[in-house]
Formats: C-alpha cells, structure tokens, sequence
C-alpha cells in the first residue's frame, strides 16, 4: 500500500478477514493496529480512503492513541489536496477537523509525544506559528529528551525567518542527540542556501556532508538533497530560483485563517486556554503574562 496505493491484490480480503475476526473474538486488537498502520500508509495515495479506515479503526478502539493521530494526519492531507484545487471550504473544514482531534487527543493521552508533535507541525503549517512556538516549548519542559518538538520548534523559526535561533537550536541539539537526522538536514538546508547567496564553498560542503550522514543514517529526505545537489545549488548562487528554505517534504502548508473561540469546538478551546496559562505563569513580563490570562479566561 505505502508503493502502491490501495489498489493492491489481496488488501480487500485482508481487511475483512480482520473485521470478520474482530466480530467474532470482540478481540479489536489486530485490526485497529492493522487499520491505523494501513491509514497512513494509504494516506499520499488515497487520503479519502485513508479517513474512512482510520475513521473505523477509531470507532473500535477510541482508548488506542495512534487512531487519533492517523485519522488527524488523513483529514488534513485531505484538506491540503482540496486547498491544492482551490475548494477552500473544504481545506479549512478538513484541516480545523485535524486540529480538533489532535486537541481532544492531547487532553485523553498528554503523556503521548507523537500526538502532540503532530498537533504542533499542523498549527505550523497553518502558519500559525504562535500556537506552534508555545505547543512546542510545552513539550520540551514535558518531554526532556524528545528531540521532534526541538526541531519543530527550529523549523518554526525558519520559517519566521528567526534563521540564527534555528541555527542556534540544531547546534545545541547536534551535541545531545548524536544518531539524530532531524537536526542535520535541518542544519543542512541553513548552510546550503546561505552558502548560495554567500558564495561560500566551504559551507556548501558542510551541508553535502550533513546531508551525507543523515543518509547514511537511513533519512529519507537526505537522499533527495544530494541528488542534483550541485546543480541546484549553482541555480540558487546564479538567483535562477528562489533563496528562500525548501519545503520538507512533511510539509503541508495550508492557508488557515484561526477560528474564533466561538467557533472553535471544546477540546480545541479548552487545550488553548489551558496553554496560554502555562505561557503566562512562566512569561519574564507581568503585563505578558496578564495578557495572556485574560487571554486564557
């Protein structure tokens, strides 16, 4: 499924034998990891078929914290196709559904990092980069040694253009989590495209070898930067195309105008306040910290 989309021989039977046995035993146990798996494999394909199955596992298992988080992936890829078209009524449904799950889930399962990483990438790719900075940085003080949110945060100042604190942030993490990829590719792109506009061969070089070893430590996104890398990089030394930092290829940005509190479901609501709190209790200004109480209330 994940090569070949969910038109494959024997998927159909595989799924019903799994719904005939969960029926028969009330054992969910095999199709729910079955379904949720099979959702985000079928996902780039299919992301319609995607929901539906992810909708179903979900349905029989609301306890198991992975269905939450592929069934959000699958609306939201959906709502990054139908905004690809043009059908901004159902990107903006779609992608604030994601949303909404990845709240409610951050407040059943707050121990579960994956969730909660995801929930502030979507807000990132909204563009909603002050949701995502203070997702983020929640994390970091829950989850010490959870490098995702780290490099999320890095990409948040990315792209914010906060480039020198991104930079700052994979250098710190370069020395913690030395098998990471994330850090590197995303140190990399730093170096490969200041060295375009710098003209700066040694630093070019740096990023080949950064990309290097993410490869050689299995990144599927490394191999893709040194295909081509010098010739891409000479197009960008030549301003042949844009400077501006690649997308990875986990984006999925999104035009997302905020909902107001009013049209935001509970969970949502209620997870924002409940951060504003947290932001404001550890803000070094007391009218910072006022204002987002009164936020928050």
């Amino acid at each position: 499924v994940k090569k070949r989309g969910v038109n494959v021989p024997g998927l159909d039977a595989l799924i019903s034998h799994n719904r005939a046995y969960a029926n028969e035993t009330s054992n969910q146990h095999y199709l729910v990891r079955t379904f949720s798996q099979l959702s985000i494999a079928a996902r780039p394909h299919d992301p319609e078929w995607a929901i539906a199955i992810a909708s179903e596992s979900l349905e029989w298992d609301n306890t198991d914290e992975y269905n939450w988080t592929a069934l959000a992936q699958a609306l939201w890829t959906s709502g990054y196709r139908a905004g690809k078209v043009g059908d901004r009524v159902a990107a903006r449904n779609r992608c604030l559904e994601a949303m909404d799950l990845l709240w409610s889930a951050k407040r059943r399962f707050p121990w579960f990092d994956y969730a909660r990483n995801e929930l502030a990438r979507l807000h990132r790719d909204a563009g909603d980069f002050r949701t995502a900075e203070a997702l983020y940085r929640e994390m970091m003080v829950d989850f010490p040694n959870d490098v995702a949110c780290r490099c999320g945060l890095a990409r948040v100042f990315e792209r914010q253009g906060r480039v020198a604190e991104a930079e700052t942030l994979y250098r710190e993490l370069s020395k913690r989590f030395l098998d990471n990829t994330y850090w590197r590719t995303g140190l990399a792109e730093i170096f490969f495209h200041r060295s375009a506009n710098n003209h700066d061969v040694k630093e070019r070089e740096k990023a080949r070898a950064l990309f290097q070893e993410a490869a050689d430590l299995n990144d599927r996104y490394a191999p893709l930067r040194l295909n081509g890398f010098d010739e891409r990089w000479e197009r960008l030394a030549s301003r042949q195309s844009s400077i501006a930092a690649a997308e990875r290829e986990t984006d999925e940005t999104v035009q997302l105008t905020q909902p107001t509190p009013d049209e935001m479901h509970p969970a949502q609501r209620l997870g924002r306040a409940l951060l504003f709190q947290w932001q404001a209790r550890r803000s070094e200004s007391a009218g910072e910290g006022e204002r987002l109480f009164a936020e928050a209330e």
